[in-house]
């Protein structure tokens, strides 16, 4: 019995030992500070009333979350629906937007609902069909979360760019470490992000380098490129699903043409509709002839909203 306490009796302390400096060894970790955010909202968010689409998320807090994250878009200056002279320096298009309560986060969309896609120009397209069509349904999609003082950051940024065909890949989430590579408005880190808007195509990336790089490198952008803030107000909030935007005598969540803010020369058709979170066809530009994009409900539907 002695002799196996003498044997037992080292290995304990060896093993206590090898305790006392793993402990000793370990850190307590703490926990990554939360950017210092925007004190974008007024009062409560959450089940806060008004709530006129009864998402769950007040109209007060829908309306300044939006408007303080909504991008700053870089366009690019060629591009083949220039601006009316003395207009807002932006492409054509809707300019329609949504924001709900998902998973933890106020996820808000941002949808220009552009008037065309121009297509691409240059000697690729001897190679390849560089057509545009009516319409453009890119989006961009900005996660917001509220830090502990109150105020709110950006926790992820979804960028669409051609989705839903071969290049599936560039339509993607931006999480982590992965969102250092935007830059952000008014220099405000984790507060409205930058995106790079690509000439013609319409197609959105965080940078000008990842623009310059996109769609197999067809798709380019403009390091001159003018930058415009995508515009919110609240007529242009589509709702939700359980009640969605209401245009005059147009079936709920259909919108018209005369929402479009035109270019010289653009032909709107203002009895055309399109239907945000109903129709399973495509989007067209208000332009009353073939449409060409995806529809955004399927862009809706994938985001659960």
């Amino acid at each position: 019995m002695n002799r196996s306490r003498r044997v037992v009796k080292p290995c304990m302390i060896a093993a206590l030992s090898m305790l006392t400096w793993a402990c000793s060894r370990a850190q307590p970790q703490v926990p990554a500070a939360d950017p210092p955010g925007i004190a974008a909202a007024p009062g409560r968010c959450i089940d806060a009333r008004p709530d006129i689409d009864r998402d769950g998320l007040g109209d007060a807090c829908e309306l300044a979350l939006s408007q303080a994250f909504a991008p700053l878009l870089m366009m690019h200056s060629t591009r083949c629906t220039l601006p009316a002279p003395g207009s807002a320096q932006r492409i054509a298009g809707g300019y329609f937007h949504a924001a709900q309560p998902a998973h933890g986060v106020v996820r808000l969309v941002y949808m220009p609902a552009y008037y065309r896609d121009c297509g691409w120009t240059g000697l690729k397209c001897v190679l390849v069909d560089c057509a545009g069509h009516a319409g453009d349904s890119e989006l961009i999609v900005v996660d917001v979360r509220q830090n502990q003082s109150g105020a709110w950051f950006t926790e992820a940024i979804f960028l669409s760019a051609h989705c839903f065909g071969r290049s599936e890949g560039g339509c993607r989430w931006y999480r982590g470490a992965d969102l250092e590579r935007f830059e952000w408005a008014d220099d405000l880190e984790r507060g409205a992000p930058v995106v790079w808007v690509s000439d013609g195509r319409n197609a959105n990336y965080p940078s000008y380098a990842a623009c310059e790089q996109g769609h197999w490198r067809m798709d380019s952008c403009a390091r001159d490129s003018t930058p415009y803030r995508f515009p919110v107000v609240a007529a242009r909030n589509i709702g939700s699903r359980v009640v969605p935007l209401v245009d005059a005598d147009h079936p709920a969540g259909c919108v018209s043409g005369r929402f479009v803010e035109p270019s010289d020369g653009l032909l709107v058709a203002h009895d055309d509709v399109e239907c945000f979170w109903t129709s399973a066809t495509d989007f067209g530009g208000w332009q009353g002839g073939p449409a060409g994009a995806t529809a955004y409900n399927e862009y809706l539907d994938r985001l659960g909203l």
